[in-house]
């Protein structure tokens, strides 16, 4: 009793007393609220919503530390997706990247997500979901993260450095409830016993092989990895590739990578014949700088290429203790172990085989070693890796995905697969949000359907005011769409119909009320013109007389829309769709080239008697239109006045960034002042309103101007304070394309509407090749990009000195693919359509 009081003292005033006290109290408290948290909050929130039926169609992925779904469920997930009908939730819980009280609230969202899922598919261990018992209709499947049994990992690492200890392991298990664990071959199935403490449950471990080295017989992966590769870093073309691929050191929430490899030293010995590319393990944040004067000849590319692409690209692989030497063993090429701290990591961790035996390559501890070897590569003995991978990687032939997905689901496969293939593969990019917010997608169904029953019932009683003239242009948001705003003029200009606006202002305090008055507007109506995908509209059964025609906001769309995207797909909002299915009053779409007509279709679920109004782009008839041309550079010209006579350069630059613009990734503005400051004026456009935006500074005041908000100028009074003397509503969109001369910024469907004019465009960004494989979008590769990619401002500037060899046929390609109806009479086209149909 004593001993506990002063314990309570201890840790309650932190008195000067040994610290040792301090340290075991904190450390008995955090035990006990482990305990608290595993052995009744975490089971408590399972059971709590176990008892409602399981959904047959629910799948869930669950990763714990990385902010993306990562490749070990990647194939599943696409084949999934795109196959069959399935209702797929995410769920990324990010331990150790996120505030406790954040990182706790997924977690409790995945309890009681899971409580109703009949599959469950994770990575690796975890504490969490051991415990509690599962429910006996749920199947959870471990795909586990790493091939074959290299080094120690759960149990078989009890009582040594790295892991717990094996009391601890027993308290908080990692490994249960598993209905199947994929394996990469017979061979390692007693490692796994071992790890996971299944000795008694080995049935459940199948030498399926592993779903994500499928990837490794896809012949069009592979070239398309050397492209990437080739776009990335040139010098590498013609040369052997080294691949250094490094396992992390210490605990996996304090990761370091090594720091060894002497990128110098492999320059003097090897820049002739090859190049090297640095691949760190994900979770490690801070990486080693490679200087730029070896960027020729190495780079890292951590944070650009999947490892994937990079086993598939590499003539030689170094590693150490990672165990993606198993993967490349299926290549059948040379390794060297570059083990230099052999012994620590053995202490720390341990290994499944006595390494000298195990490794199917030499064993180096040093940089001259590596070099030595890697000289005499064509001397490698490749007999060691066949039986390598034979040994550990026999299960792994291409087909591991079928065989999981089979294994796991059975006969639920066949009921559930998909009948209505749109033609559009789904491939998830890594930056790609999936996650699954259960709460926020309750809250919203359950306030749509409130709204439902309310809009209904007042739309029903308005429809006597239905008028055969009366056209709404209706908006989610608190204005107009500028293309709407155009149409409108045009039908006020020709006089046959009477005009109206609807601002929902969705995001605003009166929502609710102005969802209640536009129903009425709705009933009134013969044509409803949107421009967006609109909640209200998608919830009312209109009458058959009225029409909806969808303007959609993008001539060219180039990011994925409607049904066509994971959103949609993966059944993440079925329960909102059923309330408000998505475009399901369209009856009129306007489209600018039979591609997009394909594209639309499927993308907005459009019913068979839908019509596609191939006409052309009404907002792209303002681009081609002279006297909007001359009057949006009459504005320019009272904003800037020094900007008579000079061609406009327009730059709309991206940001990867959460909360900002990235400066460093933006052109060096002194340096484009002084080279082109008599010829040119440049206008910023940020699109991304909620990030923080970079100030420019007021000598540039005759040279740039930012059009993303009202334009303020000042003079000096004769105390010198700045007096506010006139502000100026900023250009639009349509405006700012009409007078650019060059287009400069991201690759966004901004560039592709400004393709209409046969003008340059250039993409400002060091990684603009990546953007397709990084984006969920309507391309493939880039090789219908209009127009040439400048990485740096040095390269911006020779292209504009040299604008007279800009390939202009690029732009013509595009358009005459993908604007093939647009000539500026598309809103003439659309008028007519509506007189006949009136």
């Amino acid at each position: 009793m004593i001993k506990k009081l002063l314990y309570q003292f201890v840790y309650t005033y932190h008195c000067d007393v040994p610290r040792f006290i301090k340290d075991k109290k904190k450390s008995q408290l955090n035990k006990y609220r482990k305990i608290r948290k595993f052995k009744k909050k975490y089971p408590n929130q399972y059971y709590k919503y176990s008892k409602a039926p399981v959904d047959e169609k629910k799948v869930v992925f669950i990763e714990y530390r990385l902010s993306y779904l990562p490749n070990s469920f990647q194939l599943i997930y696409n084949k999934l997706v795109n196959e069959y009908d399935y209702k797929i939730h995410v769920h990324l819980l990010k331990m150790n990247n996120a505030p406790k009280e954040k990182t706790e609230e997924l977690i409790m969202n995945m309890l009681r997500d899971i409580a109703t899922a009949k599959y469950v598919f994770i990575s690796e261990g975890s504490n969490i979901l051991s415990s509690f018992k599962m429910r006996p209709e749920t199947k959870m499947i471990q795909l586990w993260h790493g091939c074959g049994a290299f080094k120690r990992f759960g149990y078989s690492t009890a009582d040594l450095i790295f892991g717990d200890t094996r009391k601890d392991m027993e308290l908080f298990p990692s490994h249960k409830n598993y209905s199947l664990v994929t394996i990469s071959s017979p061979e390692v199935k007693w490692a796994y016993e071992d790890a996971m403490n299944l000795k008694g449950k080995s049935d459940t471990i199948i030498d399926t092989g592993i779903s994500r080295t499928d990837i490794f017989y896809d012949k069009q992966f592979i070239q398309a990895a050397y492209d990437k590769l080739y776009r990335l870093m040139p010098s590498a073309k013609g040369k052997k590739v080294i691949l250094y691929s490094p396992t992390f050191r210490g605990r996996t929430a304090t990761a370091v990578t090594p720091n060894l490899l002497n990128v110098e030293m492999f320059y003097e010995e090897l820049k002739d014949d090859f190049v090297l590319i640095t691949k760190h393990h994900p979770i490690v944040k801070q990486l080693p700088k490679i200087p730029n004067c070896y960027s020729e000849f190495a780079c890292d590319m951590t944070r650009i290429m999947t490892i994937e692409e990079l086993l598939c690209v590499s003539d030689i692989c170094i590693s150490d203790y990672s165990s993606l030497v198993f993967e490349y063993s299926l290549f059948e090429k040379p390794m060297i172990f570059f083990a230099y701290d052999i012994e620590e990591y053995y202490e720390w961790r341990g290994f499944y085989y006595p390494y000298d035996e195990f490794a199917p390559g030499p064993i180096v501890t040093t940089n001259k070693e590596m070099i030595e070897q890697i000289k005499h590569i064509d001397d490698f003995d490749l007999s060691k890796v066949r039986a390598f991978r034979n040994k550990f990687m026999q299960s792994c032939d291409g087909h591991a995905t079928e065989r999981i997905l089979q294994l796991a689901m059975g006969d639920e496969l066949k009921k559930n697969a998909r009948t209505d293939d749109s033609g559009f593969r789904y491939q998830l990019a890594k930056n790609q949000d999936v996650q699954y917010d259960l709460r926020t997608i309750e809250n919203e169904t359950e306030e749509l359907l409130s709204l439902k029953k309310r809009v209904d019932k007042i739309y029903h009683n308005a429809t006597n005011k239905w008028k055969e003239n009366r056209v709404l242009f209706l908006s989610q948001g608190s204005k107009i769409s500028e293309v709407q705003k155009e149409v409108r003029n045009t039908l006020i200009s020709d006089g046959t119909f009477e005009c109206h606006i609807c601002n929902l202002d969705k995001q605003g305090a009166d929502y609710q009320k102005n969802c209640h008055e536009a129903a009425v507007e709705l009933a009134a109506a013969k044509y409803i013109i949107v421009s967006e995908d609109i909640d209200l509209l998608n919830m009312i059964k209109l009458q058959d007389k009225s029409k909806v025609i969808l303007i959609w906001n993008e001539a060219a769309p180039l990011d994925r829309i409607g049904y066509n995207t994971l959103q949609v797909m993966s059944g993440m909002r079925d329960e909102y769709m059923k309330i408000a299915p998505s475009f399901n009053n369209c009856d009129y779409v306007v489209t600018s080239s039979e591609f997009y007509s394909k594209i639309y279709r499927s993308a907005f679920n459009l019913a068979e008697d839908a019509k596609m109004l191939e006409i052309g782009a009404c907002q792209l008839d303002m681009l081609l239109d002279d006297k909007y041309r001359q009057k949006a550079r009459r504005k320019l010209n009272e904003i800037i006045p020094a900007a008579k006579n000079k061609k406009v350069i327009l730059y709309h630059p991206e940001s990867e960034h959460p909360t900002s613009y990235d400066e460093d990734k933006l052109i060096q503005l002194q340096r484009i002042y002084e080279e082109f400051s008599d010829e040119y004026v440049i206008i910023y456009y940020y699109d991304k309103q909620n990030l923080k935006i970079p100030t420019i500074d007021s000598y540039y005041i005759d040279f740039v101007v930012d059009m993303s908000d009202k334009i303020q100028r000042y003079r000096l009074d004769e105390r010198g304070n700045q007096v506010l003397t006139h502000t100026f509503d900023p250009l639009t969109k349509m405006e700012l394309l009409s007078i650019a001369d060059l287009y400069l910024g991201s690759i966004s469907e901004m560039a592709f509407e400004f393709a209409i004019r046969e003008l340059p465009i250039m993409y400002y960004a060091d990684n603009a090749e990546l953007y397709f494989g990084e984006k969920e979008t309507y391309f493939e590769c880039s090789e219908d990009l209009p127009g040439s990619i400048v990485k740096d401002t040095k390269d911006l500037v020779n292209a504009i000195y040299n604008l007279d060899q800009f390939d202009y046929s690029l732009v013509r390609k595009f358009k005459a693919k993908y604007l093939t109806f647009c000539d500026g009479d598309a809103t003439k086209r659309l008028l007519q359509t509506m007189k006949e149909n009136k």
